[in-house]
């Protein structure tokens, strides 16, 4: 397949005055929680509050499925925290900022305001292109992601999933360093009949603005924040704080 330049152009989201949404890092690590606010601010439409937040407990990354366990009852901790002092009584929506989404269902369930998570998010933006590839770190953790590929419902529209040869901690210390890598990633999703690349994880949020890659680059926060702010406009919830 002829890999031809057709990088992702984001349209701009609409605009939604005052309304506060929490970004959850659902892994201890403070890097990555400052690199998601950062990435964060960038994506957010203007209007938007950004608090951004880790978990209080658990581990550094989320290598495993049982490290997506720990990290399930953390963000639910968060969550249920309903006091002004938590930060969490006034949101008006939360992105679960792991490419697990761990807790994301029973979040959406007991939560007054849209719940997205990157995982989740990023794959339905992938498939609105048609065949999409991921590329993503951990490969112990693939049963578990094409477990949730098939959940979806998306399962007719995954091409391939490739692991960087780095751990988490690798990408978030020098995510621009691995610029050249998704390029490269891209071409072999493109010949291989992928429409898109989603990247997966929060140590790659901002990089879809960056790659000259051959079929869109889909990032993980930017698809989550499109997502929440398209929940909002259609649910004409009221704006829970002054």
């Amino acid at each position: 397949m002829e890999c031809r330049n057709n990088r992702h152009a984001e349209a701009p989201i609409a605009s939604t005055p005052k309304r506060r949404i929490m970004v959850l890092n659902p892994n201890t690590d403070p890097r990555i929680t400052e690199l998601l606010r950062r990435a964060a601010l960038h994506c957010a439409p203007p209007g938007c509050t950004i608090v951004t937040r880790s978990v209080a407990a658990g581990p550094a990354a989320l290598r495993v499925a049982a490290d997506l366990l720990v990290a399930e009852r953390e963000v639910l901790t968060v969550l249920r925290a309903q006091s002004d002092l938590d930060g969490v009584a006034d949101l008006d929506g939360l992105v679960i900022a792991a490419f697990g989404d761990p807790g994301l269902e029973e979040a959406q369930k007991i939560a007054r305001f849209p719940v997205v998570g990157l995982g989740a998010s990023g794959m339905k933006a992938s498939a609105a292109y048609g065949r999409f590839a991921i590329l993503t770190m951990g490969k112990q953790m693939d049963a578990n992601l094409r477990a949730r590929v098939v959940q979806r419902g998306l399962a007719g529209h995954l091409s391939d999933i490739r692991y960087l040869d780095a751990d988490i901690p690798d990408v978030a210390r020098n995510p621009l360093g691995y610029l050249s890598v998704i390029e490269a990633e891209a071409r072999i999703a493109a010949t291989k009949g992928a429409q898109a690349l989603l990247l997966g994880g929060a140590p790659f949020a901002g990089l879809s603005q960056h790659p000259r890659a051959c079929i869109p680059v889909i990032d993980g926060l930017a698809a989550a924040f499109e997502d929440i702010i398209t929940k909002l406009a259609a649910s004409n919830r009221p704006i829970s704080h002054g």
